[in-house]
């Protein structure tokens, strides 16, 4: 309470006293994420004998002689697969922070990660290929080709577990052939969600998977006939009943049990059996070719698929699943537009698979937490550069703090090194000489915030800056 206002406004006293708590006001802000350079220093010991040297172990890296840690991997799988951001985006993003960083770096680094994840997302299909119940989907992906683009594939397989968690793969391919499915589920058994695309036949046909239909889809075709055909209405009628027998065991907790199933048999069955009756009724009346000819022929093609879900309280009503796994690749199409080549497609499929997952079941792709920030960091989209402490790594395996090091110290200097040199020669420079000094001291900017010195690959930085300081001069 500020002095000026500590008065009762009633009588003017002031002689006050806490009321309660106080009120409590919430107020959201941002901070911004941060990248943080560690320095590891391996502790070297020599023998007084002087022949014997011993160096202490190296920290565990994801990748061989990599110099990005897990924390940034996942943020950069995550900013691709979960927020459907292209690479060069992302680039630009971690730039506006202070750090150098190009977007080859990035896309090896995509790479890289999808390869050491590579027996996990495999692992993961293989977990679905086994389930009882799967659903599956698929959709078209460009891929780069040689002055133009071809069309490649990228297919969903998922199912969910006992315990209700969601288990999400995916899988690449350039065609659109039952191959895929078949490499997938082949020599599996169950039931198979999925629209009526043949190309699932290899492995419900003649021994496989039960095929289960899609009531989304006969929905979806029934009301694009509307325009042309009312009469569609009742159809749609029929459909909805059959989605409140759903809707009522959801609210009462009955979904996938015995109970389900008996609700299933006492209302949804009549409901099928009347559209049934209207189906025949109206196929004679329509041309097979218009919008309600082709709704009709195409319910009545799929009927024994799409009746399937009343006997067993497993099956859903849908394929609705398995087309809101891809959007998340539809987006992501629209925003990078294809992948390089097949290789980038089994890539990006492997880690879509492992962040899809994560999300379904409300883990955080990044930290592998609860959705939410993370307890003792800041959390958000952007960047800047922090001071970090070098640590050091002992023979002994302990870990103590060394020197700190700061990439705004040396861009500090840097900066102060180059205005005490040059002068003002650099306003009186051509513009495009002016942008070549740029690229050269954004390049040695990256290598002092990767290297801490001008050694290991500081040396060229170093004397980068003394040709363009030259060149100034003169």
């Amino acid at each position: 309470m500020p002095p000026e206002a500590r008065h009762c406004p009633a009588c003017g006293s002031k002689d006050l006293k806490p009321l309660g708590k106080g009120r409590t006001s919430v107020v959201y802000e941002y901070v911004p994420a941060f990248f943080e350079r560690q320095v590891h220093v391996q502790e070297v010991l020599a023998c007084t004998c002087g022949q014997g040297v011993v160096t202490a172990p190296a920290p565990a890296r994801v990748v061989d002689r990599g110099e990005y840690g897990p924390g940034f991997l996942a943020h950069v799988v995550t900013s691709k697969c979960a927020d459907a951001m292209p690479l060069h985006r992302l680039a630009q993003r971690v730039e506006r922070g202070g750090v150098p960083m190009s977007r080859s770096t990035l896309t090896d680094l995509f790479h890289q990660s999808a390869q050491v994840l590579l027996p996990l997302s495999s692992h993961l299909l293989q977990v679905i290929a086994a389930a009882e119940v799967v659903w599956a989907d698929e959709t078209p992906v460009r891929v780069l080709d040689v002055k133009k683009t071809k069309q490649g594939y990228l297919w969903t397989f998922l199912t969910q577990t006992q315990q209700g968690e969601w288990l999400i793969g995916y899988r690449f391919s350039l065609g659109r052939a039952s191959t895929t499915p078949r490499d997938v589920l082949g020599g599996t058994r169950g039931a198979l969600v999925v629209d009526a695309y043949t190309g699932y036949n290899a492995v419900t046909l003649p021994a496989g998977r039960v095929r289960v239909g899609c009531w989304a889809h006969v929905r979806r075709r029934f009301f694009e006939a509307l325009p042309t055909a009312p009469e569609a209405r009742v159809a749609l009628d029929f459909i909805l009943a059959l989605y409140r027998v759903e809707a009522q065991a959801r609210d009462a907790g009955l979904v996938r049990t015995e109970a389900h199933r008996e609700l299933r048999q006492q209302k949804s069955t009549p409901v099928l059996a009347a559209l049934r009756a209207w189906l025949e009724e109206q196929t004679p009346l329509h041309p097979p070719k218009g919008p309600l000819g082709q709704a009709l022929s195409y319910a009545r093609k799929q009927w024994d698929a799409l009746t399937r879900f009343v006997s067993d309280a497993r099956l859903p009503l849908d394929n609705n699943r398995s087309e809101a796994a891809l959007r998340k690749a539809a987006l992501g199409r629209k925003n990078f537009l294809f992948v390089g080549h097949e290789a980038a497609g089994e890539n990006l499929a492997g880690l879509y698979a492992l962040v899809a997952t994560c999300e379904a079941n409300g883990v955080n792709p990044v930290n592998g937490r609860g959705h939410g920030p993370q307890e003792g960091r800041p959390s958000g989209s952007g960047w800047r550069v922090r001071q970090a402490g070098a640590v050091r790594v002992r023979s002994d395996g302990e870990v103590g703090s060394a020197k700190r090091i700061a990439f705004g110290d040396y861009r500090a200097s840097w900066e102060e090194d180059f205005r005490r040199r040059v002068g003002g020669g650099f306003r009186k420079l051509s513009p495009s000489m002016t942008r070549t000094w740029e690229w050269w001291r954004s390049r040695s900017m990256a290598a002092l915030a990767i290297n801490g010195s001008p050694k290991r690959g500081g040396h060229s930085s170093m004397a980068r800056l003394e040709v363009m300081t030259v060149l100034l001069r003169s």
